[in-house]
This record gives structure tokens, sequence and C-alpha cells, in this order.
């Protein structure tokens, strides 16, 4: 599919008769990179569009659609949001369709999908990390995973609540897609999480083949519950509390695999089928905001969980920086994990009509490196260009060393309707 056939068959999302008030962006994405990785060449372009229809407070759909035209070809089609509200009675809300409880509860931490609790969500990633995800911001913007099912929201007083969330389903992280065949080895995007090619017995590397066993995809993987449990309140002026309770699939697999070796004339290959499983885990959280004065404020989070991790983050907003320092303790946690001692530091300006973004993310024990610049020019009311660069370090074993292939140069050109 070329871009320009891709935009014509958005088009007429575009075209909907106005039953509603309606928002939206379409966005246009090259990418450019050093070299070809796999499957992917060094230039590779994202399309991107995402309406929304909403009646004031009484339901809303949302749609996202993104597609990768160069490389791997991948799509993403995601309904982001689709719920009809009602109110029984005065201060009682029920959702009923697909919202996210943090979007419930007005969680602090709604929009912040890199935190420490947030990431332990499942995401729609993107094709190329998060890129363009959400029209309104120029850094990575992952979007968190709706869930399909009836969600309530009761006011107790001022500035206080609770809410409850329960659906019978579950959806894994969305991304970049890696393919499995039974004859020849994985490829995968560009920025997927890569599984070894070759795999070592006794000293002697040989290739590997990897197929997933889809037997139990719908008992292992879709038909799990999840329910979660919020409540929040105010404390003093500037000074705001959310406590959640959980019980949930971890959005990261585990892989459990039968493996053999096949031996011909000419070489030895091994093969595995793998198992993916999402453990369930019941997990408390703790989270406080205080707003110092109206350009200070501080952040945390504390969280504790029933297969033996717990951890947090702390960060600080002062005017147009912020900074946060995140960790979690694990039993068996993998050397390359994201929530590992990792600092974040973004900084966003706008000067002369020019919004300006720098981001920095570092895993200080891994040594690694993630570095975003951003420009956006306003060209007219509802068309934007975006222009910037990511810059990847790190070792092989480290969370953002895997991807030092990907350091990019991006152009973004953008339409906006109905802001």
């Amino acid at each position: 599919m070329t871009p320009l056939k891709f935009i014509f068959a958005l088009a007429p999302l575009f075209c909907v008769p106005a039953v509603a008030d309606t928002v939206g962006s379409l966005r246009v994405e090259p990418h450019s990179y050093p070299s070809a990785v796999a499957n992917n060449p060094a230039f590779q372009m994202v399309t991107n569009g995402r309406l929304r229809w909403f009646k004031s407070e009484a339901w809303e759909a949302e749609i996202h659609i993104e597609a990768e035209t160069q490389g791997r070809r991948d799509v993403l089609f995601d309904i982001d949001r689709a719920w009809y509200a009602l109110q029984p009675t005065p201060g009682l809300t029920l959702w009923l369709g697909r919202i996210h409880p943090f979007d419930v509860s007005r969680h602090l931490l709604q929009r912040q999908p890199w935190s420490f609790l947030t990431s332990r969500q499942s995401q729609n990633q993107g094709l190329l990390l998060g890129s363009g995800l959400r029209a309104s911001s120029l850094s990575p913007d992952p979007t968190l995973l709706g869930w399909l099912g009836l969600h309530a929201r009761l006011g107790l007083a001022e500035n206080s609540g609770v809410s409850f969330s329960a659906t019978p389903l579950f959806i894994p992280s969305l991304g970049p897609e890696i393919i499995f065949s039974d004859n020849a080895p994985a490829y995968w995007g560009r920025f997927a999480r890569r599984i070894p090619e070759r795999v070592s017995i006794e000293g002697v590397e040989y290739p590997v083949t990897l197929s997933v066993d889809r037997s139990r995809l719908l008992n292992d993987v879709i038909l799990q519950p999840q329910v979660m449990g919020q409540a929040w309140w105010k404390y003093t002026q500037g000074v705001r509390a959310w406590v959640t309770a959980s019980r949930a699939p971890s959005p990261e697999p585990e892989f459990t695999n039968d493996s053999y070796l096949k031996v011909s004339e000419n070489n030895v290959t091994a093969y595995a089928l793998v198992r993916p499983k999402f453990k369930p885990r019941w997990e408390v959280s703790l989270t406080h905001h205080f707003e110092v004065f109206s350009a200070l404020s501080l952040w945390n989070t504390l969280l504790v969980a029933s297969d033996g991790t717990y951890g947090g983050e702390a960060g600080v907003q002062a005017g147009p920086a912020s900074f946060s320092l995140l960790h979690e303790w694990k039993r068996n946690a993998e050397p390359d994990a994201y929530r590992d001692l990792l600092g974040q530091l973004d900084l966003r300006q706008q000067l002369w009509g020019i919004e300006g973004y720098a981001g920095i993310k570092r895993h200080f024990r891994q040594n690694d490196l993630w570095v975003r610049l951003a420009l956006r020019f306003a060209l007219a009311k509802e068309t934007k260009l975006d222009v910037g660069t990511d810059l990847f370090s790190g070792s092989d074993r480290s969370y953002f060393g895997e991807w030092r292939a990907n350091d990019r140069a991006f152009v973004a050109l953008q339409w906006e309707l109905g802001t």
C-alpha cells in the first residue's frame, strides 16, 4: 500500500455526517535511517489517522489507524475508545464500552505512558515506537489500551470519589510485528523486541526457527478477566492522592517452549514451538501529587504486586521542564528491563510560534540512552510541520542499546480536523 492510497482509504472517515462533534488528525511521516535493518529499508513512511466522535459527556468513539508502507508493511488498527455513558443518579456515572480505568478516575498519570505505573499497562506502542500516535505531542506517545467492559465512577464529596472497572477480555500491548515461520527464521519491524537468531548447544551455535503455538491463544491470552478499583481524594489545597487495586494479566509475556534439533545433509537447525502466557497478578499502587506553587509540582508513585514486584517513581515538574526517576525490583529480572533505574528528562518551550521539545531517557545501570530533539512549526491553523531526530546508544544487552542502529531523522506533516 502506498502512502497516497492509504490517505485516500482514510478519506471517507473525514466525511462522516455531522451527527456529532468530530475531531481528528491525519499525519504523513517519512523516517530516514543510516542503513537498512533486516526487512526494513533505510527510508520508511508512516501514515497515521485518528478520528474521534463525541456528544458532550454522553458517548464517544475514537478510531486509530497506522500503517508503515515501505518496510515491514505493518498495519495497526485500533478502536482506542468507544463508550456510552449515563448518570442514573447525581454523582454516579456509568460507562459501557471501551475506556481505560485511568480515564475514569482522571488519574494523574493517564497521559504519561512512559511512567512507572502506566508502563505496566497494555499499550499501543506504535509501529515506529509511538511516533505520531497523539497529534498534540512531540514526544513519542503510546496509548493505553482501553478495557472493553463496565466502568463506574462515584463522587463521594468535593474532590474525592471511587471508581470500579471490569472486563472479561485482555489485549496485550500492540506494536511492531514479529513474523514467525515454520521453515524460515523470524523477522520483525524496526522497534520490535528481537528474539535470538541462533542458539548455542554444547558450545556450538545453530540457527533457530520458531513458531507460535496458537492452539490455546483464546484461553491463555484473550479470555482473562481484569478488574480495577480506585479511590482518590484531596488532603489539602494542592495535595491529591490516588489509590489503585487491580487484578490483570501482565502485558509482558512469559514463554515456554518445546525445542529440538533437525539434522540434514547440509546443516543442523534448532526448532522451538513457543507458547506465550500472560500471567495474572494483583497489584496495589499509591500516587501523590503536590502542587507547591503554580510553576512547581512534585509527584511520586509506590507499587507492590503479587508476583514479587515492587517499585516506584518520583518526579518534579518545574515550568517547561520535568524529571523523574523510577525503578522496579523483581525476582529474576531481565538485565535489559525497561523499569531498571530509569531517569527521564523532558523540556518543552514555545518561542516565536515554534514549539520545541527535548527528551532524554537513560538507564543508569545499563548505561544506555535515548535522546529525542524536535521542532513544530504552525504552517496554518490546522496544519503543522514537525522535524526531529532520535538517537539511541548502549550495549546489545541494554533496553535502548538494542535499537542503536535505529538513529533516525523524521519529518511529519499533520492536518487537524475540528480543533
